[in-house]
This record gives structure tokens, C-alpha cells and sequence, in this order.
């Protein structure tokens, strides 16, 4: 028997999720190793814009369930940083994921 249409969708969210509680411990222990002086942060170049996007609408299939909308507004052009795109990502969507869990349902998140 083949697993429904939620089914699938929520074990494909299982999965999401196991994944990045699996960048998150990665994220965790790199900078342990920092704290530690024993490597160094990546440095690469990171489009601001284009990462809050992809983290926006992730989070606005999240925010369906509770019928809160997430907005994003990027720059009108791409702003580059200098940093570890893992830990920045990281960053971003924590603050973005905080937003929607405190959020009233029916409201909206603007990123």
C-alpha cells in the first residue's frame, strides 16, 4: 500500500528536518573547533538577497499549516558578504523560524 498524499508530504518533511538537525550539529561542532583555535571560518562570497529568499520560502511552506504568510522584500540589487554560507544560512533561518513560531496564526512574517 502506497502512503497517501499528506503521508508523503510529511515524511518528506521528516526528512527535511532530520537533515538540518544534522547541519545543525555540524554547525555546532565547527565552531566548538573555533572556540577550540583549531581551524578556520570559510570565506565565501555570499548574496544576501538570494539566501533570505531561499530561506523565506522555505519557511513559507512551514507557515501554511497555521495560516501565517511569509513576505519577502530582497534588495533592488545584490548585496555581498564576505563569511561561512553554512553558519549565515544558519543564522538567518533560526531568526526567521523564531518569526514564525511566535507569530500570531492568520498574520505574516516580512523577511
Amino acid at each position: 500500500m502506497q502512503p497517501g498524499g499528506d503521508t508523503t508530504r510529511e515524511l518528506d518533511r521528516l526528512e527535511l528536518e532530520a537533515e538540518r538537525l544534522d547541519a545543525l550539529i555540524g554547525h555546532v561542532l565547527k565552531l566548538a573547533r573555533l572556540d577550540a583555535s583549531t581551524s578556520r571560518l570559510r570565506r565565501d562570497v555570499v548574496d544576501v538577497g538570494e539566501l533570505v529568499e531561499r530561506i523565506a520560502s522555505d519557511a513559507a511552506f512551514e507557515a501554511q499549516a497555521r495560516d501565517v504568510r511569509v513576505e519577502s522584500r530582497g534588495p533592488a540589487t545584490p548585496v555581498h558578504v564576505s563569511g561561512d554560507a553554512p553558519l549565515l544560512a544558519s543564522a538567518v533561518e533560526n531568526v526567521v523560524r523564531n518569526a514564525l513560531r511566535y507569530t500570531r496564526d492568520g498574520s505574516a512574517v516580512e523577511v
